[in-house]
């Protein structure tokens, strides 16, 4: 898996927003990011979500990750901090917690999931992605868009 470049076009797709809007504790349903995983097929044209993932499993760290079956509070919160690399990028699992009004913005191309709430509250997050007006293009040739 190459970590250099940022695609076939050369492009950086944009970024995505996270924004609590009310406190969001360790195991409160945070969103898990896999920081460092933006810099992964970075040699590829947009990929599909499935494809990706069967690239990925080709990788210890990840292989280790799915194995998990992560469904459960429990199972999740063994994800949580997790770290391993695959070549020369560094990867960990991250939630995304804080206070309200506070926000994470990510590169779209960083690997996330939800997580189960083991907190007495929902969890409120909102989240936006920024598409680049000029990758548009690519990623409807990739996805067959009209």
């Amino acid at each position: 898996m190459a970590a250099a470049g940022s695609g076939t076009s050369g492009r950086r797709p944009g970024v995505q927003l996270f924004a609590l809007l009310d406190t969001v504790e360790s195991r409160g349903g945070g969103t898990l990011v896999i920081a460092g995983s933006h810099r992964l097929l970075n040699e590829q044209r947009f990929i599909r979500v499935k494809d990706f993932k069967r690239l990925l499993c080709r990788e210890d760290f990840f292989r280790e990750l799915y194995a998990e079956s992560p469904g459960s509070t429990e199972d999740r919160a063994r994800l949580l901090g997790q770290r391993g690399a695959v070549g020369d990028v560094t990867l960990e699992v991250v939630e995304l917690t804080g206070a309200p009004g506070d926000a994470y913005f990510t590169d779209l191309r960083v690997l996330h999931t939800s997580a189960p709430n083991a907190a007495e509250r929902p969890r409120m997050m909102a989240t936006h992605r920024f598409m680049r007006a000029d990758v548009t293009e690519e990623l409807a040739e990739v996805f067959g868009w009209e």
